[in-house]
């Protein structure tokens, strides 16, 4: 959850009319739905002593900001039989919002690398190009970049079946955002993205078969295929 610092990013139907709530509105909703609000507040307090700042120490600083990818910035919630979630996206690097990432920093300390998602950020030749004269021999950061292009739309698709034609309406699927000519979906290929980026080393996932009307016990029939190699089990 976010940071005091980073402002309203929560919104609920019923609560507040809908509009973002503020921190009280935050624990309100959170001791609602069983939650502990002492965690988040706790937490963010923490968050705020130790990291929302960079003048510490007088040391020389610069801040580099991912951007240019959707990224979560905001979430409406409603809740029914059917719970919604509705997303307002930012530019970012997947993980964090350029603007949050960027925070109080002073301009001339703030640089910029576009379409690079949270992980390889830090080792991405964009972000070593800026980094290497100021850590080598300590001369200023160039500021190649002012900020990142950003451009995305989100499109929700709808299931198409026999029920249709008797007048039954399509039920919503998944969202999906595209951007930059990628598409980004809020499903297991989304968390994939946010959580490992594009190069993690090492990648484990465990596959499970169930059909509650299946009476007869035997291997399920699927295959898992890593990199286009057939894995052994079944």
């Amino acid at each position: 959850m976010p940071a005091f610092g980073y402002g309203p990013w929560l919104s609920v139907a019923g609560l507040n009319g809908g509009r973002p709530l503020d921190v009280d509105g935050v624990e309100e909703y959170l001791r609602r739905i069983g939650a502990d609000p002492m965690l988040y507040t706790r937490g963010a307090s923490e968050h705020g002593r130790v990291l929302d700042h960079f003048r510490d120490h007088d040391i020389d600083y610069h801040v580099i900001v991912g951007g240019g990818l959707p990224s979560i910035g905001a979430v409406h919630l409603k809740n029914g039989i059917q719970d919604e979630a509705s997303i307002r996206w930012v530019t970012g690097d997947e993980t964090v919002p350029a603007f949050s990432a960027a925070h109080d920093t002073p301009r001339d300390r703030l640089h910029y690398v576009c379409g690079i998602s949270h992980v390889p950020l830090t080792t991405d030749p964009q972000t070593t190009r800026l980094m290497d004269d100021f850590v080598i021999r300590g001369e200023p950061m160039r500021d190649e970049q002012s900020e990142c292009p950003f451009q995305a739309r989100e499109v929700t698709t709808y299931a198409r079946d026999l029920s249709d034609m008797a007048g039954a309406s399509a039920g919503p699927r998944q969202a999906e955002v595209v951007s930059g000519g990628r598409t980004y979906s809020l499903d297991a290929k989304f968390l994939f993205r946010l959580l490992l980026g594009r190069d993690a080393e090492t990648v484990a996932m465990l596959v499970m078969y169930d059909e509650p009307t299946e009476s007869i016990a035997r291997y399920a029939p699927y295959t898992l295929k890593v990199n286009g190699v057939l894995q052994p089990g079944g």
